[in-house]
């Protein structure tokens, strides 16, 4: 960047608010490169996928009639 470096980028990217599963804009912000330069942004989503749950039963039984153990 004409002998610049990239500590004349400030700022940050920001995303929409949320932190269920679901798709979340990803914009702008306040990102900067100063004076002299123009950025050419392309939002994006950021995409948080639902966790993955697993349950697994423990095989148990009773006779009809008699009182649960606690």
């Amino acid at each position: 960047m004409n002998g610049d470096t990239s500590a004349i980028i400030t700022g940050s990217l920001h995303r929409a608010p949320g932190q269920d599963a679901g798709s979340y804009a990803i914009d702008q912000g306040d990102l900067s490169a100063g004076s002299n330069y123009t950025i050419d942004f392309t939002g994006a989503n950021l995409t948080i996928n639902p966790a993955t749950l697993s349950i697994t039963a423990v095989v148990q039984s009773k006779t009809y009639g008699t009182l649960a153990d606690p």
